[in-house]
């Protein structure tokens, strides 16, 4: 047994590093805990007092990093499901929804995930004056932005994600770039189509006009 106390002689003195060997672990508060990350209460007061315990607790990946697993524990290979389901959602689709619902619900934050595309569209729209700001506090796997209102009206009208499910990706040449900028006669700079170029910047459609290239569509916004 790993626990059981070894046999005492009255000569042997106890040592202090063997105190913690003998008795077994013990987390030093007992919250109710939960599984996963997404399982914790949305408010931030009540969420002090829940824990993220389990197996995940330690291993768990985000959208574009996986999670790193022991060396000794076996891995199965992903395979790809017989009857693909369409509701295997990216990190830029739960960006849009959450921040379209939260401006329907007229909230002030909303908590969204955090990768390199999400951190970029919040920018832009940072640059756009679509949003009051985000903060990041130095959390690799979400931030808050910081929504905006005129009249008690959110300055976010439409807000859709280019693909809607993690299998479809769209690329938007050049060309395509400028038929949003320019449709019809019609100089577009109020419909904000975001991408993500070449060189992993994430860019609306006026610089990428200005740059002459295209890139990977995520969303549109006005």
């Amino acid at each position: 047994m790993r626990w059981a106390r070894a046999p005492s002689s009255p000569f042997s003195k106890p040592a202090s590093s063997e105190g913690f060997a003998e008795h077994p672990k013990r987390r030093l508060v007992g919250l109710p805990g939960v599984e996963r990350v997404r399982d914790l209460p949305a408010d931030p007061i009540t969420r002090l007092f829940f824990q993220h315990q389990g197996d995940h607790a330690l291993y768990y990946g985000r959208y574009d990093a996986p999670s790193a697993q022991d060396e000794d524990r076996i891995r199965l290979e992903s395979r790809t499901p017989y009857k693909w389901t369409y509701n295997v959602y990216t990190p830029v689709y739960d960006f849009c929804h959450r921040l379209r619902e939260g401006s329907e619900q007229r909230k002030r934050f909303v908590i969204v995930p955090s990768t390199l595309e999400t951190r970029g569209c919040a920018a832009v729209m940072l640059n756009h004056g679509l949003v009051a700001g985000f903060r990041d506090f130095h959390n690799d796997r979400a931030f808050a932005v910081e929504l905006k209102y005129f009249q008690n009206e959110p300055t976010i009208n439409v807000i859709e994600p280019c693909s809607y499910d993690g299998k479809t990706e769209f690329e938007w040449s050049p060309k395509m770039m400028r038929r949003l900028m320019n449709t019809h006669g019609i100089h577009n700079r109020l419909v904000v189509y975001i991408c993500r170029s070449s060189d992993n910047r994430i860019i609306d459609h006026i610089d990428a006009v200005r740059e002459q290239i295209g890139g990977r569509g995520l969303m549109m916004v006005h």
